[in-house]
């Protein structure tokens, strides 16, 4: 599928939330004004804003690149044989809800946000691939919560994907297009204006926002330190298929991966389908630092195993993204060392990632 060809369930969810969009935009339209008026800035600076936005601001889709497929072969080796981002109904996997099945819960929860565009007759792989605006440069991306490595793909592509304000779970009213964004952009302008805060920044009035949306990122944005943004994006679903040699512009990688199996499958990665790979800034955090309020108080003995998996492989005493998929394959080879917790270890091992992502705030 092409970035100008998409088929007729893509068609139909894209007319589908333009429609809801179109409904909500004389009222966004009016609360922009509103705001902008209150915050003394005038409708040039907004669009001139807006404009840059629409044209160069990537969606991004993370992932873990060591997680395992239904098939068996971790995500990096799946990426490079296939040269293609899958959706959890046929990778198997998600960083969010898992329940791939054609009547589950992620198809019944497609069903509202899409219509009748997703149903039974649709093939696994035409569903939609989730992942988030990337508004502002944050070095380990918008929505690090679904992967430690993500995709930026070419703005070409918002032109067939439909947004949301937060997760799509919440079904959120503030839902657009790439030609409807004004419901998007009146809830985002309202957040940072009630709240001084947007897109995970805190202390952030409405001209600011404005001055860092115009910019763009700078020259060294991967050189920043992670910003751990858990919860506060716009959520995107990129309609029809998305190719790694058409579709990708970076990969932007998490360092712990450097000098891995998976690190080497990376650069591989690249190299084959022509996209540049950079690396951002990480997290580590220390087992003993780990909180026992705020995933549970299961947490720090969590990641007390995980930090003893990495120091096996001769590392350090902490707990990263690597380490997390060590033991993530330590629980699938030897699920008796994991029964104690009375959790599902992907499920701890998710709630750690948070953690994980967090801990750089």
């Amino acid at each position: 599928m092409s970035q100008t060809v998409m088929d007729a369930s893509a068609k139909a969810a894209l007319n589908h939330v333009a429609r809801l969009a179109r409904a909500e935009r004389d009222k966004a339209r009016a609360n922009i004004a509103h705001l902008l008026a209150m915050s003394d800035l005038d409708d040039a600076r907004w669009h001139a804003c807006r404009s840059r936005v629409l044209a160069e601001a990537p969606i991004a889709l993370h992932f873990h690149p060591d997680r395992l497929t239904a098939n068996g072969a971790r995500v990096a080796e799946s990426l490079f044989e296939t040269g293609r981002y899958l959706n959890q109904f046929t990778s198997g996997i998600s960083g969010g809800l898992l329940d791939p099945a054609a009547n589950g819960r992620r198809a019944q929860w497609e069903a509202q946000l899409f219509g009748e565009a997703y149903g039974p007759h649709s093939a696994p792989d035409a569903r939609p691939k989730y992942g988030a605006w990337q508004l502002l440069p944050h070095s380990d991306g918008p929505s690090p919560r679904f992967g430690s490595c993500y995709f930026l793909l070419h703005p070409q592509l918002n032109a067939r994907s439909t947004f949301c304000f937060g997760d799509s779970h919440r079904l959120s009213a503030a839902r657009g297009t790439r030609s409807e964004t004004d419901a998007l952009f009146s809830e985002l302008l309202t957040e940072c204006f009630e709240r001084d805060s947007a897109l995970g920044l805190s202390q952030l009035r409405l001209p600011d926002l404005l001055t860092r949306l115009s910019q763009g990122p700078s020259a060294h944005w991967l050189d920043a330190p992670a910003m751990g943004n858990l919860d506060h994006y716009i959520e995107a679903q990129v309609h029809g298929e998305v190719r790694l040699d058409r579709d990708v512009r970076m990969l932007v990688a998490d360092p712990s991966f450097i000098g891995t199996d998976v690190g080497q499958t990376l650069e591989s990665l690249s190299r084959r389908y022509g996209f540049e790979l950079n690396w951002h800034g990480g997290y580590r955090l220390k087992p003993e630092a780990v909180p026992k309020d705020r995933r549970g108080p299961l947490m720090p003995e969590v990641a007390e195993r995980v930090s003893a998996l990495g120091r096996s492989e001769g590392q350090g005493n902490w707990v990263d993204a690597y380490h997390i998929g060590l033991a993530l394959s330590d629980s699938i080879k030897n699920p008796s060392a994991w029964q104690h917790w009375g959790e599902p270890p992907s499920q701890l091992l998710k709630w750690l990632w948070h953690l994980l992502v967090m801990s750089a705030r």
